[in-house]
């Protein structure tokens, strides 16, 4: 073989039902990789690889979201004109629960944060 190797074991298709299980059953990253005897990183790479739910398992915000969500840190309505934020990362928010969204027309929506997106705020950073 040339070029490099993968660094660890290979996916099995159990270990890939297992996943879905688990992803299914509400588990998160660091169980299901205690179960599958890997590393979290691997479950989260997999997930995205695979297509699966993967957004469940990702129950601590990325840097990213944690910056728009300092943004909403008051806890008031926020316009979105003053956000720096992309269409693509306050949709994923928004699924995730973290902030809501006020207003239809484009001059008044406005962005809070949520509770939940407050204790999501408040994780550990992932390392």
């Amino acid at each position: 073989m040339t070029g490099p190797r993968p660094a660890g074991r290979r996916w099995t298709r159990e270990a890939d039902d297992q996943l879905r299980a688990m992803l299914e059953a509400g588990a998160k990253a660091p169980e299901i990789a205690r179960k599958l005897k890997r590393t979290s990183m691997a479950v989260y790479a997999r997930a995205r690889v695979k297509k699966m739910h993967a957004e469940m398992i990702y129950d601590v915000p990325t840097h990213r979201e944690r910056q728009f969500m300092q943004y909403l840190r008051a806890g008031g309505w926020v316009k979105a004109s003053v956000i720096p934020a992309g269409a693509r990362l306050i949709e994923t928010l928004l699924a995730k629960g973290w902030i809501e969204k006020r207003g239809i027309v484009a001059n008044d929506v406005t962005y809070r944060i949520t509770d939940k997106g407050l204790a999501a705020k408040k994780m550990p950073v992932r390392v």
